[in-house]
């Protein structure tokens, strides 16, 4: 089942119970998308090259001649 299905199995009536259900799956799906975030982040900067250097490589490509 998904997060939101999970949140929302408990919840029988939309008054009270589907509010509190809601809140519960943003708070978990903000801690989930926080961390994916930070992972992306974490691996732009282990796998991209910084700016400066494509920047140097992009002017030795321009110069350089292919046959």
């Amino acid at each position: 089942m998904s997060l939101l299905g999970d949140a929302l199995a408990g919840a029988t009536s939309p008054e009270p119970e589907f509010p509190d259900a809601l809140d519960g799956y943003a708070h978990r799906r903000l801690s989930i998308a926080t961390s994916v975030q930070a992972g992306s982040a974490r691996a732009s900067e282990d796998h991209h090259m910084p700016i400066r250097c494509r920047a140097a490589a992009s002017r030795k490509s321009s110069t350089t001649t292919r046959t």
